[in-house]
C-alpha cells in the first residue's frame, strides 16, 4: 500500500513538473497586450509615421513573464538592423535599449 501511494505521488509530481516546464513558452494573449501597450507608447513618443516595424522578441532565458515578453520596435531613424527593445514592468512600458540581435521567436 505504501509503495503504491509513493509511486502515485511521484508520478503526479513528475507530471506537474513536466507540465510547468513544457508550458513555459510564450503566452500569446499576454504578448499581444504588451505589443499593443508598447505600440501605443511609441506612437505617443515618436509619432505613428516613424514606426517601421513592431515585432515580438521573446527572451526564453529570463525567469519572469514580464522580462521574457519583450517587443522590438524599428524606427526610421535607426540603422538597418537596429531595434529598440521594450517590456512591461508593473504594467508600465520601459525601454531596455538598442539592439542589433533579436532572440529568435519560439513557435
Amino acid at each position: 500500500m505504501k509503495k503504491s501511494i509513493l509511486a502515485f505521488f511521484l508520478l503526479t509530481l513528475i507530471g506537474c513538473v513536466g507540465y510547468v516546464v513544457l508550458n513555459r513558452g510564450p503566452d500569446v494573449a499576454y504578448e499581444k497586450m504588451v505589443q499593443a501597450k508598447v505600440t501605443q507608447y511609441v506612437q505617443k513618443q515618436y509619432g505613428k509615421a516613424q514606426i517601421v516595424e513592431v515585432r515580438p522578441a521573446y527572451a526564453d532565458t529570463d525567469e519572469s513573464k514580464e522580462r521574457r515578453h519583450q517587443i522590438a520596435v524599428k524606427l526610421k531613424a535607426y540603422k538597418q538592423d537596429q531595434y529598440m527593445l521594450y517590456r512591461l514592468k508593473k504594467n508600465k512600458v520601459i525601454e531596455l535599449g538598442l539592439t542589433e540581435t533579436l532572440p529568435i521567436p519560439k513557435q
